[in-house]
């Protein structure tokens, strides 16, 4: 059974990890201030991570709490741990007291899957966000998502897209 712990609470991996991100991205800056990163963790073996960070919210200068990297190990792919790792941080972002989650990707589908909304798209690659509600089940957003609204600008992560 996979876990998805804090790296607080598995500190021993966070090495394994930044190896992983430096040969995937080269360098991947870190940031203060934000949620340690997660792990996904199999017994004693690291599967994938997760890591956060800070940037502009889309269309505002208000700051907002990014997925800075996202990284399985090739032969864990496609078991669902990606998705493991989105909703632990989801759930460590409201435990933050965070509104909205982001993430740049080139694997959109991936977040939309779990009811993630395109954003904007760029040569970067493509924003995508979603509303996080503190007690909410996914269930609960699902039912909701017509009436949420993204509070700025005229982006609507609940919009379909």
């Amino acid at each position: 059974m996979t876990d998805v712990v804090s790296s607080s609470a598995a500190h021993i991996h966070l090495k394994r990890l930044s190896e992983w991100l430096l040969e995937e991205w080269g360098e991947v800056e870190t940031f203060d201030n934000v949620p340690p990163p997660l792990l996904a963790i199999e017994g004693r073996e690291l599967l994938g991570g997760l890591m956060f960070s800070t940037f502009h919210k889309p269309g505002r200068e208000e700051q907002g709490l990014w997925i800075n990297a996202l990284f399985v190990a090739p032969e864990h792919r496609r078991q669902g741990i990606a998705s493991q790792l989105i909703r632990a941080a989801e759930t460590e972002a409201v435990r933050t007291g965070e509104q909205e989650l982001f993430a740049l990707t080139d694997i959109p589908k991936l977040y939309q899957n779990l009811g993630w909304r395109c954003v904007e798209t760029s040569s970067d690659g493509t924003v995508v966000g979603t509303l996080l509600k503190a007690g909410a089940t996914r269930e609960d957003a699902e039912r909701n998502e017509e009436k949420q609204r993204y509070s700025g600008g005229s982006v609507d992560l609940s919009a379909r897209t």
